[in-house]
């Protein structure tokens, strides 16, 4: 090695690694400031330094694209997952929000379902653009749980956001007969709303996480029979109230005859069906919902989409 280029590895080694400023360079080794730059520059051009620009996004793009890629998805975003499982939550919404915005333009028909991911989306349409688009519920409500499962209200701050309409469903989700879900859905004051269903444009839907787990469990709809028949049946997660098994086929339940919400048959026929949803307790309910194909965009944090490509890498392998 001749001395010019002991000379460029030593310069780039104290100006790279070492982090001096190319007069502090000169001086040490007695040189001027220009032909401090020129070795340099000549360090670059010649090979002996690699300039690498790292982004570290660039694992969650790469990871979004495997997962468009593995389950047909029209999009896949990805967020950051946070320290705790409110903070992912919050990134996730706020990301559903952003997606939404871009997504829905005037004329639209908006379906929703409920959950806390969907009230973290609907706080976070701040500053969105008006337009007039139609925001339904895609089922009833649940009087006894907190204020993100009441989906009117989810409805009402969405189109408000937008400066659209807002319909109300005033029927609960869960029934306790037949009968009754019979007498509802065929009364003239739900037509409007339930007719909207098969005019939805764009739809963001929850995932519930297993049956075993859903905090509809805690109503007093749910029998110990409809339990055991979801569980029996392998009910690993919902979407508006119809629960899915892991390869996504829908569980035929007898507790099915009594939930007031659109059918996910009908579900999948809308444009659009964006899933928000993350956690470690709803991998299992999202990998079923992409299998049975009944989202076809899915917003999720980093560590819910590793384990969800891993689960997917282990299919093949089986």
């Amino acid at each position: 090695m001749n001395s010019e280029a002991k000379n460029i590895i030593r310069v780039a080694r104290l100006y790279y690694e070492e982090g001096l400023n190319q007069q502090e360079i000169a001086t040490e080794m007695q040189l001027s400031r220009s032909t401090v730059s020129r070795l340099l520059e000549r360090a670059r051009k010649e090979g002996f330094v690699e300039i690498r620009v790292i982004n570290p996004y660039d694992h969650d793009q790469d990871l979004a694209r495997a997962l468009q890629r593995r389950f047909n998805l029209k999009a896949c975003v990805i967020t950051p997952s946070g320290v705790s499982e409110r903070t992912s939550r919050r990134a996730i919404g706020l990301a559903a929000a952003g997606l939404l915005n871009e997504i829905l333009k005037g004329g639209d028909v908006l379906g929703i379902s409920w959950g806390a991911t969907l009230y973290e989306l609907a706080i976070n349409l701040n500053g969105v653009t008006p337009r007039a688009v139609q925001v339904v519920p895609l089922l009833g409500g649940m009087g006894q749980l907190p204020r993100h499962f009441q989906v009117n209200e989810l409805a009402h701050m969405i189109a408000q956001a937008f400066g659209g309409t807002a319909y109300a469903l005033h029927a609960p989700a869960l029934v306790g007969s037949a009968e009754v879900k019979k007498a509802l859905i065929n009364d003239s004051s739900l037509s409007t709303e339930i007719g909207l269903w098969s005019q939805v444009t764009v739809a963001v839907v929850g995932i519930g996480p297993p049956i075993s787990v859903s905090p509809m469990l805690s109503t007093n709809y749910f029998g110990d029979n409809d339990v055991l028949a979801l569980m029996h049946q392998g009910a690993v997660g919902d979407i508006c109230a119809r629960f899915f098994n892991g390869y996504g086929r829908l569980c035929q339940a007898p507790v099915n005859e009594r939930i007031i919400a659109v059918d996910l048959e009908m579900l999948q026929q809308v444009p659009t069906v964006i899933g928000v949803a993350g956690g470690p307790e709803k991998v299992r309910s999202i990998l079923g919902a992409l299998r049975g194909r009944w989202i076809n965009i899915l917003v999720t944090d980093l560590s819910t989409a590793e384990e969800l490509m891993r689960s997917a890498r282990e299919d093949r392998t089986e």
